[in-house]
This record gives structure tokens, sequence and C-alpha cells, in this order.
């Protein structure tokens, strides 16, 4: 086939013109102020009728004429992007438009003979980046002549648009001589640009998918963290580790445990608290019960219910280490919260409180049922039996700013907790009294208040 012979300045000017057309596109418009973009498309849309004349050229060029080596021919040669690829392009870019995709432009830098799609890649790297195309296509250019010298390959250069896509693909595609439709400095067939489209518009919809997914991973994974968080403010801490571990039916399904039961409130609390303003009771019961929920977690405590003043929580369940374990956890929580609570009494009484709240606590331990309990749309994690009432009457028998244990917990703790016996107490559902054990608070060793 014949070639097109040209001048110096016509090779320098052909490739100053093509140094200067990648990374284009790659600029985002922004509203009311005129880009690159709309020069970028205006060319698009010289291309596609340079690709008309193209594509009348190659039907006169192989089946009508000779050769035709003009200097038209050749500067039509050269600006044409094939009319299938350029309409493709066009098409493609109207219906991520109309759907909502972002506007991510790239350039395929393409080196070589391409009449088959034969080659390597050369380098992939962020679409911002091709601002430095100019720098690095001599580089390329050149590796195409060496190569094309070594293995007698001609080349050619093209560069495509990429539709959604925020990715810059140089590859380097060569194809032996006589086997290549050659035209004047642009071997490009129009089969081969539509594997290149439909390559280009895949890696685009891939690269924007990526996108869409990564986004939608981490908006899940903040509403999952928020979930999480909303979820923790509500039930124990335990209780929502099984839920998050997808243990539900683990959670909610009735066992037969023996668990440390807690009870605890405070003495005459509503008939003080009536004489109060609702935002003084307010913030002094949020305050009260934020510091028990917090005492409570740091020794693993299931808080099972919070009335009012009145707590109820218990050890064993969900998580189950061993009997005397949670027996000790029980009381040491009673000492601490009863430390705080005189701490917060000094508070309350410096900001105009004079009455003096103190709190009873009542710790039972023995078999209960636990599990969730309540209707279908509405459940708790708690434990229910004689054993859960027995702790209950304990609370309620205990000496204000004091701590009531039963035998049985009592049995459990006597070795790190002095403590001396009291009445035996009279409980319904019990044919014979119930022996109790009151802590001795003030001969507990700083290291066991503060445990």
């Amino acid at each position: 086939m014949p070639t097109v012979e040209e001048s110096s300045q016509q090779h320098i000017g052909r490739r100053v013109r093509w140094l200067l057309s990648p990374s284009t596109n790659l600029f985002q418009s922004k509203p009311g102020q005129p880009t690159l973009d709309s020069f970028f498309q205006w060319l698009l849309g010289l291309a596609t009728i340079a690709s008309i004349f193209n594509a009348i050229k190659q039907l006169i060029f192989f089946f009508i004429l000779d050769p035709w080596d003009t200097s038209i021919g050749f500067y039509m040669g050269y600006l044409a992007v094939p009319l299938v690829g350029a309409v493709f392009n066009i098409g493609c870019w109207r219906y991520f438009r109309g759907r909502g995709y972002r506007q991510n432009w790239g350039t395929l830098l393409l080196i070589g003979n391409s009449a088959v799609l034969t080659g390597m890649v050369l380098a992939i790297f962020p679409a911002y980046m091709s601002v430095f195309l100019p720098l690095l296509i001599p580089c390329f250019f050149f590796l195409a002549t060496f190569t094309g010298i070594l293995l007698n390959f001609t080349r050619s250069m093209l560069v495509v648009t990429l539709l959604a896509c925020e990715y810059v693909g140089i590859l380097l595609l060569a194809q032996s001589q006589g086997v290549a439709v050659e035209m004047d400095g642009f071997s490009f067939m129009p089969a081969t640009t539509i594997v290149l489209y439909l390559i280009a518009v895949l890696v685009g919809l891939i690269s924007q998918q990526m996108q869409l997914t990564e986004a939608a991973l981490k908006t899940a994974n903040e509403q999952l963290e928020d979930a999480q968080a909303t979820l923790s403010r509500y039930v124990a801490p335990q209780l929502a580790q099984k839920i998050r571990e997808g243990a539900v039916n683990e959670v909610w399904n009735h066992h037969r445990r023996k668990l440390t039961l807690f009870f605890s409130d405070i003495r005459d609390f509503s008939a003080t608290t009536d004489l109060m303003e609702p935002e003084d009771l307010a913030r002094l019961l949020n305050e009260y019960i934020d510091e028990m929920v917090r005492i409570a977690a740091r020794h693993s405590g299931t808080v099972a219910q919070i009335s009012g003043d009145g707590l109820f929580i218990f050890f064993g369940a969900p998580e189950f280490t061993d009997d005397r374990e949670h027996a000790l956890r029980a009381v040491r929580m009673a000492v601490e919260m009863q430390r705080r609570m005189e701490e917060l009494q000094r508070r309350w009484y410096k900001s105009g409180i004079e009455h003096p709240f103190q709190i009873r606590c009542g710790i039972n331990t023995g078999m209960a049922t636990v599990g969730g309990f309540g209707s279908a749309g509405r459940r708790e994690y708690t434990a229910i039996g004689m054993q859960t009432n027995l702790a209950a009457r304990l609370e309620a028998a205990c000496a204000p700013g004091q701590i009531l244990l039963g035998h049985t917990t009592w049995a459990l703790v006597k070795e790190e907790f002095p403590c001396k016996e009291m009445e035996p107490l009279e409980v319904k559902g019990f044919q014979q009294p119930v022996q109790t054990w009151q802590v001795y608070l003030d001969l507990i060793p700083i290291t066991n208040r503060e445990s």
C-alpha cells in the first residue's frame, strides 16, 4: 500500500496536535462556567463528521479507486475516529447522563497497528493523572517506534474517550505489516475500534459499579454502626453483641440457668421527688441511672429492666463463666454503686437538693428462666422465677445504704466480703424463712471497693 510522504514541518505539526489531544474531558464542568469539556465535546462532533468522510474514503479507496494519496485524505485519516465508535460514544454518554451517572472522563491512549487487538498494557493510573500524558506520550511513542523497527511493525496512534471511567489505560498494540489495512497516518480499523470502545465502556461500567458498591457499603456500614449504637442504648451490651452476631434465637429462646440476681432502688424516691420541678427530677434521675448502668457494664452485668429509680440486673446470661464469679461480680458492683451514690449525694446537696438519697441493694443466687418475654411486637430479655422474686424481696427488706444477700450468694462470696447474719426473712412461696446476710461496707478493703 502506498504511504503519504510528509515534510518535517507537517510531521511536527501532526505530532504537536496529537500531543495536545490526550487528557481531554478530565475536567469536571461547573454549572454556568465554560470548561474544556464543551470544547472537547465539539471535537467529538467534528470527529464524527470526519468519520463519515473516512468511511466514504474507505469505500472509494478500496473498492473504486487506487489508494487516495492526497493531503485531504491524509488529514481526514488523521482526524477521524471511526463513525461507529463516535456514535456509540455519544449514545453511551446520553445513556449514562440520563440515568444519573457521574461524568467521570478518562483517556485511552493506543499506540501501534491494531487491525487485531493484540499487544500489552503499558500503564493504568487514575484519570486525574492524565494531565501528565503529554510528557509520557513521547516515551511510549518511542517504545512503539523501537518495537516496530525490531519486529517490522508499523505504528499509528489513536486517542479514545472513555465514558464513566476513572482510570487511564495506555496500550501498545502491534500487527505485522501486510496484514492490517493501512490508511494515511491512521491504521485503526472500524471493527477494532468498536471492540476498543466496548472495552472502554465495560471498564467504565465496572469502575462506576465499584464506586457505587463502595459507596453503598460505606453507607450500609455507617447505618449499621448507628443501629448498633442505638441498640446498645436500649438493651444490655452483651445482648446487643449476641444480636449483632446473629444469635437472635439463642437470645430469645428460654433457658433454665443459675443466675445471680440484683435489685436496687432509691429509698423514698417518689415521695421526695414529687415536690421537685420536672426538669430537675429528670436531670437527677438520668444522672443516677447513667452512673449505675456504667458501673453495671464495668462488671459485665446484664441490665434487664430500668423502672423509674429501680434497677434489675443479673449475671450468668447471655454470657456464662461460673457461679462464684457471677456472685462476686454482683457484690462488687453493688459495693461500687453504694460508694458512687455517696459521691452523687454530696454533689446533689451542693446543687440545692437537701434530702439525702440512699439506695438499697438485694442480691440472690438461684435457678431462673431467662430469655425473651413479651408480645410478638415487643419483648424484653429478662429472668423470672421464685429466685428472682426472692432477690426483689431482699432489696425491699434491705436497710438504706446497705447490701443484703441471700444465703447462696453469701456462701459464694464469704471468703472475699465480710458479712453479718441478719434475721431470717419470711417470703411468700418459701416454706421456711430465708436466711439473709448484710455486707459490712466499712470493712471492705479499698481494692474491693475499686475493683
